[in-house]
Formats: C-alpha cells, sequence, structure tokens
C-alpha cells in the first residue's frame, strides 16, 4: 500500500528538520567561515537543496573548502 502524498511530504519535511536542527546544533563548534555556510543553508534550506558548491560557496560568501569542510 502506497503511502498518499501529504504523508510522504510529512516525513520529507521531517527528515530534512533534524538535518537543519543537527546543523543548527553544531554552528557554536564550526569556524566562523563554517557558521556563515552554515547561517546561509539555515536561512536558505529549499534553494541549497539545488545548489552546487561552488554555488553555495559564492552565496555564502565563503570558499568550496569551507563548504566541503562543512559537508
Amino acid at each position: 500500500m502506497a503511502l498518499p502524498d501529504p504523508v510522504l511530504d510529512l516525513l520529507a519535511t521531517a527528515h530534512h528538520l533534524g538535518a537543519l536542527r543537527t546543523l543548527a546544533s553544531a554552528c557554536p563548534h564550526l569556524s566562523s567561515a563554517e557558521q556563515e555556510v552554515a547561517r546561509y543553508v539555515l536561512e536558505h534550506p529549499h534553494e541549497v537543496a539545488n545548489m552546487s558548491a561552488a554555488q553555495l560557496a559564492r552565496a555564502a560568501g565563503a570558499s568550496e573548502a569551507t563548504v566541503f569542510r562543512l559537508c
């Protein structure tokens, strides 16, 4: 039996919220450059989902290396 779309949407959202909560809780332990990337991700989660590392780095004002370290 397949789950209805609203249930799937809720499950997907809950999964993403967990990842965002984990990122937010890690912020105090990140370098200042990593915090900038994390802040951008937390403020723009839907846009970031479709960005490359290079695009995220430019948008957050960080280097690609910082994005990769954060991941």
